[in-house]
This record gives C-alpha cells, sequence and structure tokens, in this order.
C-alpha cells in the first residue's frame, strides 16, 4: 500500500514536470571517499538525508549534515546561498561564473528500474567530474539540454530545467555521493523561506 501510494504521488509529480513543479523532493545519501577522509566522516558532515522544498526554480536544501545546515539557491540572481555550522557569515556562490565544463554526454535509454520505474541514465562528464543521472523514460529528456549549458551546481541546474532525478550519483577526485529519491509531495511552498535571514 505505501509502494502504490508513493507511486501514485510520484506520478502526478511527474506529470506535471513540464510546469513549474512546487512541492519538496527527499533524498537519501550516501557516501565513498576516495581519500583519507572516511565515508562515515562526508555522512556526518553532508548528511544522509537531503529535503528540497522547490518553487519557481527556486529552492531550499535542508540538511541532517552537521556541517551543512542548508543551502538556497535563488534563480533570478542565478546565486547558490550556502549555510555551514561553523561560522556566521553565509557562503555565496555565483554560478554565472563558476562552472564545470561539459565534455560529452551519454544516455542510456531505459538502462535501469529505480523505484518502480524505468529510468533513463544520463552520464555526463565534466572537466572535473563524472555525474549520473536516473530519469522517469517517459519523460523523454533530450540530452542536448545538459551539453548545452554551463553545468554549474548540479541541483540548480535540475531545478531550472525542471529535471528531477529518480536517482543521482555525483563522482570527482575525492569522493562519490549517491543519492536517491525516496518522496515527492507536491504541495504549496511559502516564498518566505527564500528569504536570507
Amino acid at each position: 500500500m505505501k509502494h502504490l501510494l508513493f507511486l501514485s504521488t510520484l506520478l502526478i509529480c511527474l506529470s506535471s514536470f513540464g510546469q513549474q513543479f512546487e512541492g519538496k523532493l527527499t533524498y537519501q545519501n550516501s557516501y565513498k571517499s576516495k581519500s583519507e577522509t572516511s565515508s562515515e566522516y562526508l555522512s556526518q558532515l553532508f548528511g544522509n538525508t537531503h529535503t528540497y522544498q522547490i518553487k519557481n526554480g527556486n529552492y531550499k536544501l535542508e540538511s541532517d549534515g552537521k556541517l551543512l545546515q542548508w543551502q538556497i539557491y535563488i534563480m533570478q540572481e542565478n546565486k547558490l546561498f550556502t549555510k555551514l555550522a561553523a561560522g556566521q557569515k553565509l557562503a555565496i556562490k555565483d554560478l554565472s561564473k563558476e562552472f564545470d565544463v561539459v565534455k560529452n554526454v551519454k544516455v542510456n535509454r531505459q538502462s535501469a528500474v529505480i523505484l518502480y520505474h524505468t529510468c533513463d541514465e544520463f552520464i555526463v562528464r565534466c572537466k572535473n567530474s563524472t555525474q549520473k543521472y536516473y530519469i522517469d523514460s517517459s519523460l523523454n529528456v533530450n540530452p542536448e539540454v545538459f551539453k548545452t549549458s554551463t553545468f554549474n551546481h548540479r541541483f540548480s541546474f535540475l531545478s531550472k530545467n525542471q529535471i528531477f532525478p529518480l536517482k543521482m550519483i555525483i563522482e570527482d577526485e575525492t569522493s562519490i555521493c549517491e543519492s536517491t529519491e525516496v518522496e515527492i509531495k507536491t504541495e504549496k511552498i511559502d516564498e518566505s523561506i527564500f528569504i536570507l535571514k
């Protein structure tokens, strides 16, 4: 019954992705360190659960990590604001100036089943990372959207393009982060959550 409810909610959400999605997405994360830092320590710092509240291309990420508390992305400004537990000052990243160059994109159509959905795997090879996105095949996402974009912070790119993967695997020289969606809710989001305090 729980799976059926999740699936029906997922289908409603996915059918609205052509429009502006408004609601919450929750991902479970796991980390694998490629350095002397342990994988468990990365989990503690960055969190095992990330919840995104999304409205009009903006989002707020809340983390259960000890270091990463939250991030707010403001689409109109193309800036990412990050609040860490250490320090009072917000870190501000201008995403129009910082991006990873996309080298190539490979698509494996209908290559995985995630949460009972057949998914296309998009492998985006960038200068500094390899990113894999598993997106419901019924959405028929065009890989050109990845190729023609300056690929800055991954979730801001996905939010702008209204693409919300069921699973993401992000690998760089220091670690691998795997995020799997565990909950989707369409609901009204109060715009005041995007006000920086």
